[in-house]
Order: structure tokens, then sequence, then C-alpha cells
């Protein structure tokens, strides 16, 4: 019964993560057309986010095996609440 509780907050992390990612998502070519980005800036825009990502994770796996799972989360999560402040109050 004890190894269903770390699923569950990584489960809610990852559900936090993709629920965030998935209300931008469909948003952003519209945001970038008003501030006159071209179609191919959104592609390379997706591309960076992505590119990002694909850099970051095996970093961050390798912080966590240094360090614990859980502070690299904490972090993790601590930058992307960040983010969604920032991106929020964004005009």
């Amino acid at each position: 019964m004890t190894q269903k509780r770390p699923l569950f907050a990584i489960f809610l992390i990852v559900f936090v993560d993709i629920l965030a990612f998935t209300v931008i998502l469909p948003f952003l070519p519209f945001y970038a057309e008003t501030y006159g980005a071209g179609a191919a800036q959104v592609g390379l825009l997706f591309t960076i986010f992505a590119f990002c990502q694909f850099i970051s994770s095996p970093t961050l796996g390798r912080l966590s095996d240094i360090y614990g799972r859980k502070p690299v989360l904490a972090l993790s999560q601590t930058g992307t609440l960040a983010g969604l402040i920032i991106l929020a109050m964004s005009k």
C-alpha cells in the first residue's frame, strides 16, 4: 500500500505538466500571429521546446540519481510554476 503514494505523486506531477502544456499549446499559434510571428517561427518555437525537453530529461535524470527524486521533482515543479505564473502575468 505504501508504494501507491509515490506513484500517485509522480502521476499528479505529470498530469499537471501535461494539462498546462495542452491548455497553452492550442492557443500558441494565435498568440504568435497576434504578435506578427509567421508559421515558421511558430514551428521553430515548438522545435526549441521539444529540444529543450530532450536535453533536460537526461540531465534531470542524472540529478535525480545524485540528489534523489523528490528534490529534483520539487525543483522542476517550482520552475514550471514560475514559468506558468510569468506566462499568466504577461500581456
